[in-house]
């Protein structure tokens, strides 16, 4: 009897970024593969993630990410070279234990693609955000965006003309929450060296292509 395919999901550690991927890695569930949904030990002491019934497919394992408690933004704002190379090992024993086929992670956490590399899986980004704030980090990313005042105009491929506050707040505010601002636009660093790009999107509403990206819908 041939076994199923085996893939690991694992999200950014935030509540934003769990449940879009939560409700992904059901659908595949639904489709007769195996899933282990990872979480990290700075949240996963106030998540209640259950199998569902019928879902034994779904599964959920938990690995430390290094942040010893507390809140998790401090933390990763204090410590977030500490959390990459914490979760990167971490991430790589538990894959080399449960011997997945595949991992599908957050694009924020482009280190994950090393890691899957490093272990000769397939791997796919997985984009938490709407495509619009995806497109306004990859420019920030690309240089494109220049905040100079507070009256500057943005212009951007199928987008109407935005001001400074359409903006995700992090791009104007970047020097006050630097970590963060980091973790968005890395998001870009290596996406396109992925096997799959997978938007939390719905495909038809969004028909202009700002970067390649692959389109999915599950909702």
């Amino acid at each position: 009897m041939e076994s199923k395919a085996h893939i690991l999901v694992f999200p950014f550690p935030a509540q934003g970024h769990i449940n879009p991927i939560l409700q992904f890695s059901k659908r595949l569930a639904s489709k007769g593969l195996k899933i282990t949904l990872i979480t990290t030990t700075s949240i996963s002491h106030s998540l209640h993630l259950q199998t569902p019934a019928g879902g034994a497919a779904l599964q959920f394992e938990s690995i430390s990410d290094g942040l010893d408690g507390g809140d998790l933004a401090d933390n990763i704002h204090t410590h977030l070279d500490r959390f990459i190379a914490t979760v990167s090992q971490n991430l790589a024993q538990l894959a080399v234990k449960l011997r997945p086929n595949a991992v599908v992670y957050d694009a924020i956490m482009p280190w994950c693609l090393d890691v899957a590399r490093g272990l000769g899986l397939r791997a796919a980004a997985f984009f938490t955000q709407m495509c619009g704030v995806s497109m306004v980090y990859y420019h920030q990313y690309e240089g494109n965006l220049k905040v100079d005042d507070e009256n500057c105009r943005f212009s951007m491929p199928a987008m109407p003309v935005m001001e400074i506050g359409d903006l995700p707040s992090l791009i104007p505010d970047g020097h006050l929450y630097p970590a963060f601002l980091r973790l968005m636009v890395d998001q870009f660093s290596n996406f396109r060296e992925a096997d799959w790009r997978l938007l939390n999107t719905f495909d038809k509403l969004e028909e202009e292509v700002c970067f390649s990206v692959t389109y999915i819908t599950y909702l």
